[in-house]
């Protein structure tokens, strides 16, 4: 039952993660084809929500958020 809850704690920060960066990944890959100096800033935050998803416990005190919400 434990290891059920830690996965869908898992997903629940993979989503608050990942669906955010994806989105603005999108946006500025949109904007880098019209304009170059935007060109390096998709790989950028690409690799940002990657740390972030892989140090989420360090950097939410321990325990993410996904972690709170099923009291884990």
């Amino acid at each position: 039952m434990n290891f059920i809850k830690k996965v869908v704690a898992f997903i629940i920060d993979w989503n608050l993660i990942l669906l955010p960066t994806y989105f603005l990944f999108d946006y500025f890959l949109f904007l880098s084809v019209e304009n170059e100096k935007f060109k390096m800033l998709p790989f950028i935050i690409w690799i940002a929500g990657i740390l972030v998803v892989i140090f989420r416990d360090k950097l939410c005190k321990g325990k993410s958020v996904g972690k709170r919400i099923l009291k884990l």
